[in-house]
């Protein structure tokens, strides 16, 4: 495998002590599962109000890609969104595949955050901007030793001395 995928998929930064490690993990672990669970999961299984199923994507959620954002193809669209909350968000609890996930998350962000609510007050997109930033860290970080990717990295990825890949 070329050195520059193996740091793309499992590559990290280690941040040098337990602590560090330990609050990387509890940050990752809340962001993904939030973002899978609180966003995704609600749109991929929908029930109207009286917890009858509704088609996936729901049709609420088409509506706005439609109307708020004006995309093309708002189904192909949501259907993209539901999978960058879903995938995006579990693999970034897992700390698989993190910084690629994190990218995926991020940009999902940045559009909820800058195109879908433009319009309201910047207190009231605080929570999607912090998923933003919160994923575009973990873009540039990996998961650090506390993810899925350490471990892959420690089965595939040979050690070799002064490699990045191996130090983490």
């Amino acid at each position: 495998m070329p050195k520059l995928a193996q740091t793309l998929a499992f590559g990290a930064t280690p941040l040098g002590n337990w602590y560090n490690e330990a609050t990387l993990l509890l940050l990752r672990l809340h962001v993904g599962y939030t973002v899978c669970v609180g966003a995704g999961i609600s749109k991929l299984f929908p029930t109207d109000d009286s917890g009858e199923p509704l088609p996936v994507p729901p049709p609420w959620f088409v509506d706005q890609v439609r109307d708020r954002l004006g995309f093309p193809a708002p189904e192909f669209f949501a259907w993209l969104a539901i999978i960058a909350e879903v995938l995006g968000g579990a693999l970034l609890a897992l700390g698989l595949f993190t910084r690629a996930s994190a990218i995926l998350v991020a940009g999902h962000f940045a559009v909820a955050s800058y195109l879908f609510h433009k319009n309201v007050p910047i207190a009231d997109m605080s929570i999607a901007q912090l998923y933003f930033f919160v994923a575009l860290a973990y873009g540039t970080l990996g998961s650090g030793r506390t993810g899925l990717d350490a471990i892959a990295r420690r089965i595939l990825v040979p050690r070799r001395r002064g490699s990045m890949i191996g130090d983490a």
